[in-house]
């Protein structure tokens, strides 16, 4: 019966494991273009504010109004969104964007990107090592060995 325990123990951490990297994979797709290309910071008035209802309630992104490089009025919403209007109407706020790129302008947002990536990474690392750990415990201890027809460990290298 514990064996049974183990294996879907064993399961639900590599499907952990597989949405950890998954999490971090689409993250860092992301921002790519921010990453590798040149950026621009521009000012932005924030005009509205989309609306979006959800299970506990609604929730708000800016949209964004700012010139180009040529000039022209870009409107474009805010990925983020927030279960409050902030920043408010009529505010202008510093946006980014990748050079060439700018309806993909965001409000840039330090502490939220740090604490996604921390966060992601920090499961990923963790699922792993649970994952790496508990195989090579069955390495240390002999019981993955034995099953591959090896000479097991001997006992001073036991966990």
């Amino acid at each position: 019966m514990t064996s049974k325990w183990a294996m879907i123990e064993t399961i639900i951490l590599w499907i952990g494991l597989t949405l950890a990297a998954a999490g971090l994979a689409l993250a860092l797709r992301s921002d790519v273009p921010y990453i590798r290309g040149e950026t621009r910071r521009v000012m932005a008035k924030v005009v509205r504010h989309h609306r979006v209802r959800g299970d506990g309630g609604f929730m708000y992104s800016a949209v964004l109004l700012f010139p180009d490089e040529a000039g022209r009025l870009i409107e474009v919403r805010d990925p983020l969104m927030t279960p409050f209007p902030k920043p408010v109407i009529g505010e202008v706020v510093e946006i980014v964007h990748p050079a060439g790129l700018p309806k993909k302008a965001r409000i840039p947002h330090p502490w939220f990107r740090t604490l996604m990536y921390g966060g992601l990474g920090y499961a990923f690392v963790v699922i792993g090592l649970e994952v790496t750990g508990e195989l090579l415990s069955k390495v240390v201890s002999g019981k993955l060995v034995m099953r591959l027809g090896c000479r097991p460990c001997s006992p001073r290298f036991h966990l």
